[in-house]
């Protein structure tokens, strides 16, 4: 069995049949130091949640596979097992894990109506404190595994081998978030948001508008008690989501501070009257730390998924990251596991939003350059549902300011060839910002070696983009 770790043929995915787990145990009584089928048993006992096997094995294949600094099958082995098993040491050696970055944290600023005689100032720098000082890898391990057992996840990471031949050059993944429920980066954030009440032992978890569905769900998952404030207008509706909140039992109220971010006004000061037993939890949007911290941890939770499917698909992690960028999360989910790993390539495709020039030839971009402290704008959008992602735009930000992330632009033309290609060769039509991006890393693969790999993000659906992409594609036939 092969397991050089650069080996390019993907490793068998992750197995669920008896009869695979017996054949790999009888091999191992032959041959107890080849670590291919102990590796396969070990995917085989975390994909099926089965901690004393896991670490079982786990403590037999130690020394023989980590004597290798930074073995990758090691790493793919304490990847697992830190979310298998947060608080168990062979886990948890510092030169296993690579940590986020931790830059410096401007605070958002509390919006006039809520001033400090309220706390809040108070009650946000003392919940900071607790996230940094209780909620550090074990946190993130119970997250993912939450995210796992009921949460929909993993993503797919999609190896496009038929697009990746006719390019030329690198292997060419698409990690598939467009397959997942819809506002995925929300849930992300709303399932940390309230693992976090769990932890820090409130009983209560409020929000406010488009956040209450997944929060309701989250809340029921935990255990937890939902409250969430709409607009009069909002619970006058009645529509379905009111119905589904109401179904997971959460309590709805109608927000009494007016306007429209009154909502998460009214929620705000519902925490701050108990802040014993309650903890905000405003999703995606912006608020002062610890929230902007949270949120990278929580929706980075798709990056630290992608790092586990590559080392186990391809033994390696991938030579190239990229997502577009603007006022989406996309590359907040994709790149701060990524961060410390000087080998992987990080690259933000700033996007356009048609797939054709504009009225001079030239093509118009959604710019990503942002200072990296909040402006008027951010000022404005405090709490605001109007607002397109304000924390999230500032964290970005951040990440621009490590100096590890690139920016790259496509044209018009090489997007829609992209989606006239991924369509015809691997039956998907992607949308139309993220088909820029699969263009630039197109063209980048075509210069790389075969044995190198480039992984995209595909996290918009496409819904919302298919009659423009039929009307100019037919245009441009």
């Amino acid at each position: 069995m092969d397991t050089t770790p650069h080996s390019l043929a993907p490793s068998r995915s992750l197995a669920h049949d008896h009869a695979l787990e017996q054949l790999m145990l009888r091999h191992l009584a032959l041959e107890p130091d080849d670590p291919g089928p102990r590796l396969a048993l070990l995917r085989i006992y975390f994909d099926e949640r089965r901690p004393r096997e896991f670490l079982q094995h786990a403590e037999i294949l130690s020394p023989q596979v980590r004597q290798e600094p930074g073995s990758p099958i090691w790493r793919e082995v304490a990847e697992m097992g830190r979310i298998l098993m947060p608080d168990q040491p062979l886990f948890q050696h510092p030169d296993d894990i690579i940590l986020a970055f931790d830059p410096p944290q401007p605070q958002a600023p509390l919006p006039r109506r809520l001033g400090d005689e309220e706390g809040a100032t108070h009650w946000f720098a003392d919940l900071a404190r607790q996230y940094r000082s209780q909620c550090g890898a074990g946190f993130l391990a119970a997250l993912d595994l939450g995210l796992a057992r009921g949460g929909g996840r993993p993503g797919a990471l999609y190896h496009a081998r038929r697009l990746s031949h006719q390019v030329g050059g690198a292997q060419l993944c698409f990690k598939r978030e467009d397959l997942l429920p819809p506002d995925m980066h929300l849930r992300l954030a709303v399932e940390g948001q309230a693992l976090l009440a769990q932890r820090l032992g409130r009983s209560t978890v409020v929000t406010s508008g488009h956040a209450g569905p997944a929060l309701a769900a989250a809340a029921a998952r935990h255990g937890l008690k939902a409250v969430v404030y709409l607009s009069r207008e909002q619970l006058e509706r009645g529509d379905a989501a009111i119905a589904g909140m109401r179904l997971m039992g959460a309590q709805l109220h109608t927000a009494v501070s007016p306007g429209p971010e009154g909502p998460a006004i009214s929620a705000l000061r519902h925490v701050l009257a108990d802040p014993a037993r309650c903890l905000f939890a405003p999703g995606l949007m912006a608020a002062p730390e610890p929230y902007p911290t949270l949120v990278r941890d929580c929706v980075s939770a798709i990056g630290r998924e992608c790092r586990r499917q590559c080392l186990a698909q391809w033994h390696r992690e991938p030579d190239l990251l990229v997502a577009r960028v603007g006022a989406n999360p996309d590359a907040l989910g994709l790149f701060p596991p990524f961060v410390q790993a000087p080998g992987v390539r990080l690259v933000g495709v700033e996007v356009r939003h048609g797939l054709e020039a504009g009225p001079d030839g030239s093509d118009l971009y959604a710019r990503f350059h942002l200072p990296y402290t909040a402006d008027e704008e951010q000022r404005r959008a405090w709490l605001l549902e109007a607002a397109d992602y304000p924390a999230v735009r500032r964290e970005q930000a951040w990440l621009q300011a490590t100096g590890r992330i690139e920016h790259a632009r496509v044209d018009a033309a090489a997007a829609r060839r992209l989606i006239d290609d991924c369509a015809r060769l691997e039956g998907i039509v992607p949308p139309i910002e993220t088909a820029q991006a699969m263009a630039w890393a197109c063209e980048q693969a075509r210069n790389m070696d075969k044995e190198q790999i480039v992984v995209v993000l595909m996290a918009e659906p496409v819904g919302k983009d298919l009659w423009e992409i039929a009307r100019t594609l037919r245009m441009n036939a």
